[in-house]
Formats: C-alpha cells, structure tokens, sequence
C-alpha cells in the first residue's frame, strides 16, 4: 500500500488483493461503517441492563410536565399506548405546531425509564427527524414494560413532551 499526507492511495495489485475480502463483504451485507444495512437488522433502542436497572430506580421526583399554551402535540401513531405488543414494533410519532410556527427538528429529544437514559441518538441514527415526526420500522426492546419520554419545540421555543408507556410481549 502507498500512503500520502493527504490521501489513501492503491496501487492495482493492492485492489486486486482486496477483491475478495470486498466481495465478502457485499455478500455479509455490510456497509462502509463496518455495520450491518438497517433494513435488514432490528434498531435495539434498549438493552436488558438498561431496562433493569431502570426498574429497579425510583420515579424521578420531577413534578408532572405541563406544556405551556401553544406548544406543539405529540401524536402516537405507533405503538398502540398502554397495550402489549410484539417485539421489534413499528415507532411512528407525528408532530403537530400551532398555526403560525414549525416544529424544530434539532430540539428533539428520546429519554428512556426512570433513570431518564438519553436514547435520541439511537433513533436518531436510523431514521432522519422531520417537521412532520419519524418513523423507526423496527425497534427492539426487551421482553417488560418500557416508557418512553418524547421531547421536541417549536420554532418558538415552546416544548412539548409525550410519555409512552407500552408492554413487549
């Protein structure tokens, strides 16, 4: 292999020896990151450790949130809320603003349990966030009860949060 300061260069022999591990590679289903395409492998939102031990917490001392007037809504499309389902489920959320504002994708937010574990990132990685909401097609939890704290603004700062609760079966 031939290196430079600047990039990362070939020579034909070298791509001629990378072939077959290239090959192996497509025929794994693997990306350039080294992961496994999305379409074919289960999001895992939470891992059984995370799911115990936030069982195991006591509820926050947080007082119940109340959006103050004006604040977009949350709407659940998917899962049904507090109903047993299948494990990995459908996690579809609309947003909806108040006339007159956007909602503001950036701002959104996914905390899991008690313990308030920051899980945005995870669905996050996988599903783009839009004005409209996001849709992750397969999301694994472990088996037990699991609630989910959604959190998004507007464009005028106003924040709204859902709480989903659900059982996986």
């Amino acid at each position: 292999l031939h290196y430079s300061l600047h990039s990362f260069r070939l020579c034909s022999s070298d791509l001629l020896a990378l072939r077959p591990l290239t090959i192996r590679l497509i025929a794994l289903g693997l990306t350039s990151s080294g992961a496994i395409s999305s379409a074919q492998q289960p999001l895992l939102l939470v891992t059984e450790a995370e799911m115990q031990a936030s069982l195991a917490a006591p509820e926050p001392l947080f007082p119940r949130f109340t959006p103050e007037p004006g604040a977009p809504r949350i709407l659940v499309d998917s899962p049904k809320i507090n109903t047993s389902v299948a494990s990995p489920t459908t996690l579809k959320l609309r947003f909806e603003p108040e006339a007159g504002t956007t909602i503001r994708p950036e701002t959104f937010k996914v905390k899991y349990g008690s313990l308030r574990i920051d899980i945005t990132t995870r669905i996050t990685s996988s599903s783009a966030v839009t004005e409209q909401g996001f849709e992750v097609q397969k999301a694994a939890l472990p088996k037990g009860r699991h609630t989910l704290i959604i959190a998004i603004e507007d464009g005028v700062g106003r924040l709204s949060e859902r709480q989903l609760q659900f059982e996986i079966l």
